[in-house]
C-alpha cells in the first residue's frame, strides 16, 4: 500500500467509525519508535495524525503491523480523546492503547468491501 493510497482510506474509515464531522490530517512522519500519533481538538472537532513513513525500518520489523491498522488505530483515539484529554501518561492510557488496537485488529482484517 502506498501513501496516497491509505489516504485515500481516510474518508472511508472516517465514516466507517462515524467521525466524518472531525477534519482529520494525516502526515507521514519521521516518528521515534511509532507507527503513529495522533492530537485532537475537541472544541472544533480537528485532528492532527501522524503516521510513521512507509520506508523506515520499523515497518518492515514487524510483520503484524500494517499501515491501514495504524490509521484505524490512530482515528479510533477520537473517541476515547476526552477519557484522557490528550495526557498520555494518564492512567487510563494503556487501557485505551489495548481498546484501539483490539478494535482495529477486528476491523480491518474483516474489512473487504473496500
Amino acid at each position: 500500500m502506498t501513501q496516497k493510497e491509505l489516504k485515500e482510506l481516510l474518508p472511508y474509515w472516517q465514516k466507517r467509525l462515524r467521525l466524518l464531522d472531525w477534519n482529520v490530517n494525516m502526515k507521514f512522519l519521521d516518528l521515534d519508535n511509532d507507527y503513529g500519533s495522533c492530537d485532537c481538538n475537541v472544541e472544533d472537532k480537528t485532528v492532527k495524525i501522524k503516521i510513521l513513513k512507509f520506508s523506515d525500518k520499523l515497518w518492515k520489523d514487524d510483520d503484524d503491523v500494517t499501515a491501514e491498522r495504524v490509521l484505524v488505530h490512530e482515528i479510533l483515539h477520537i473517541h476515547f480523546w476526552e477519557l484522557h484529554e490528550g495526557d498520555t501518561s494518564h492512567a487510563l492510557m494503556p487501557r485505551i492503547e489495548q481498546l484501539c488496537n483490539f478494535i482495529a485488529d477486528a476491523l480491518v482484517p474483516l474489512d473487504d468491501t473496500k
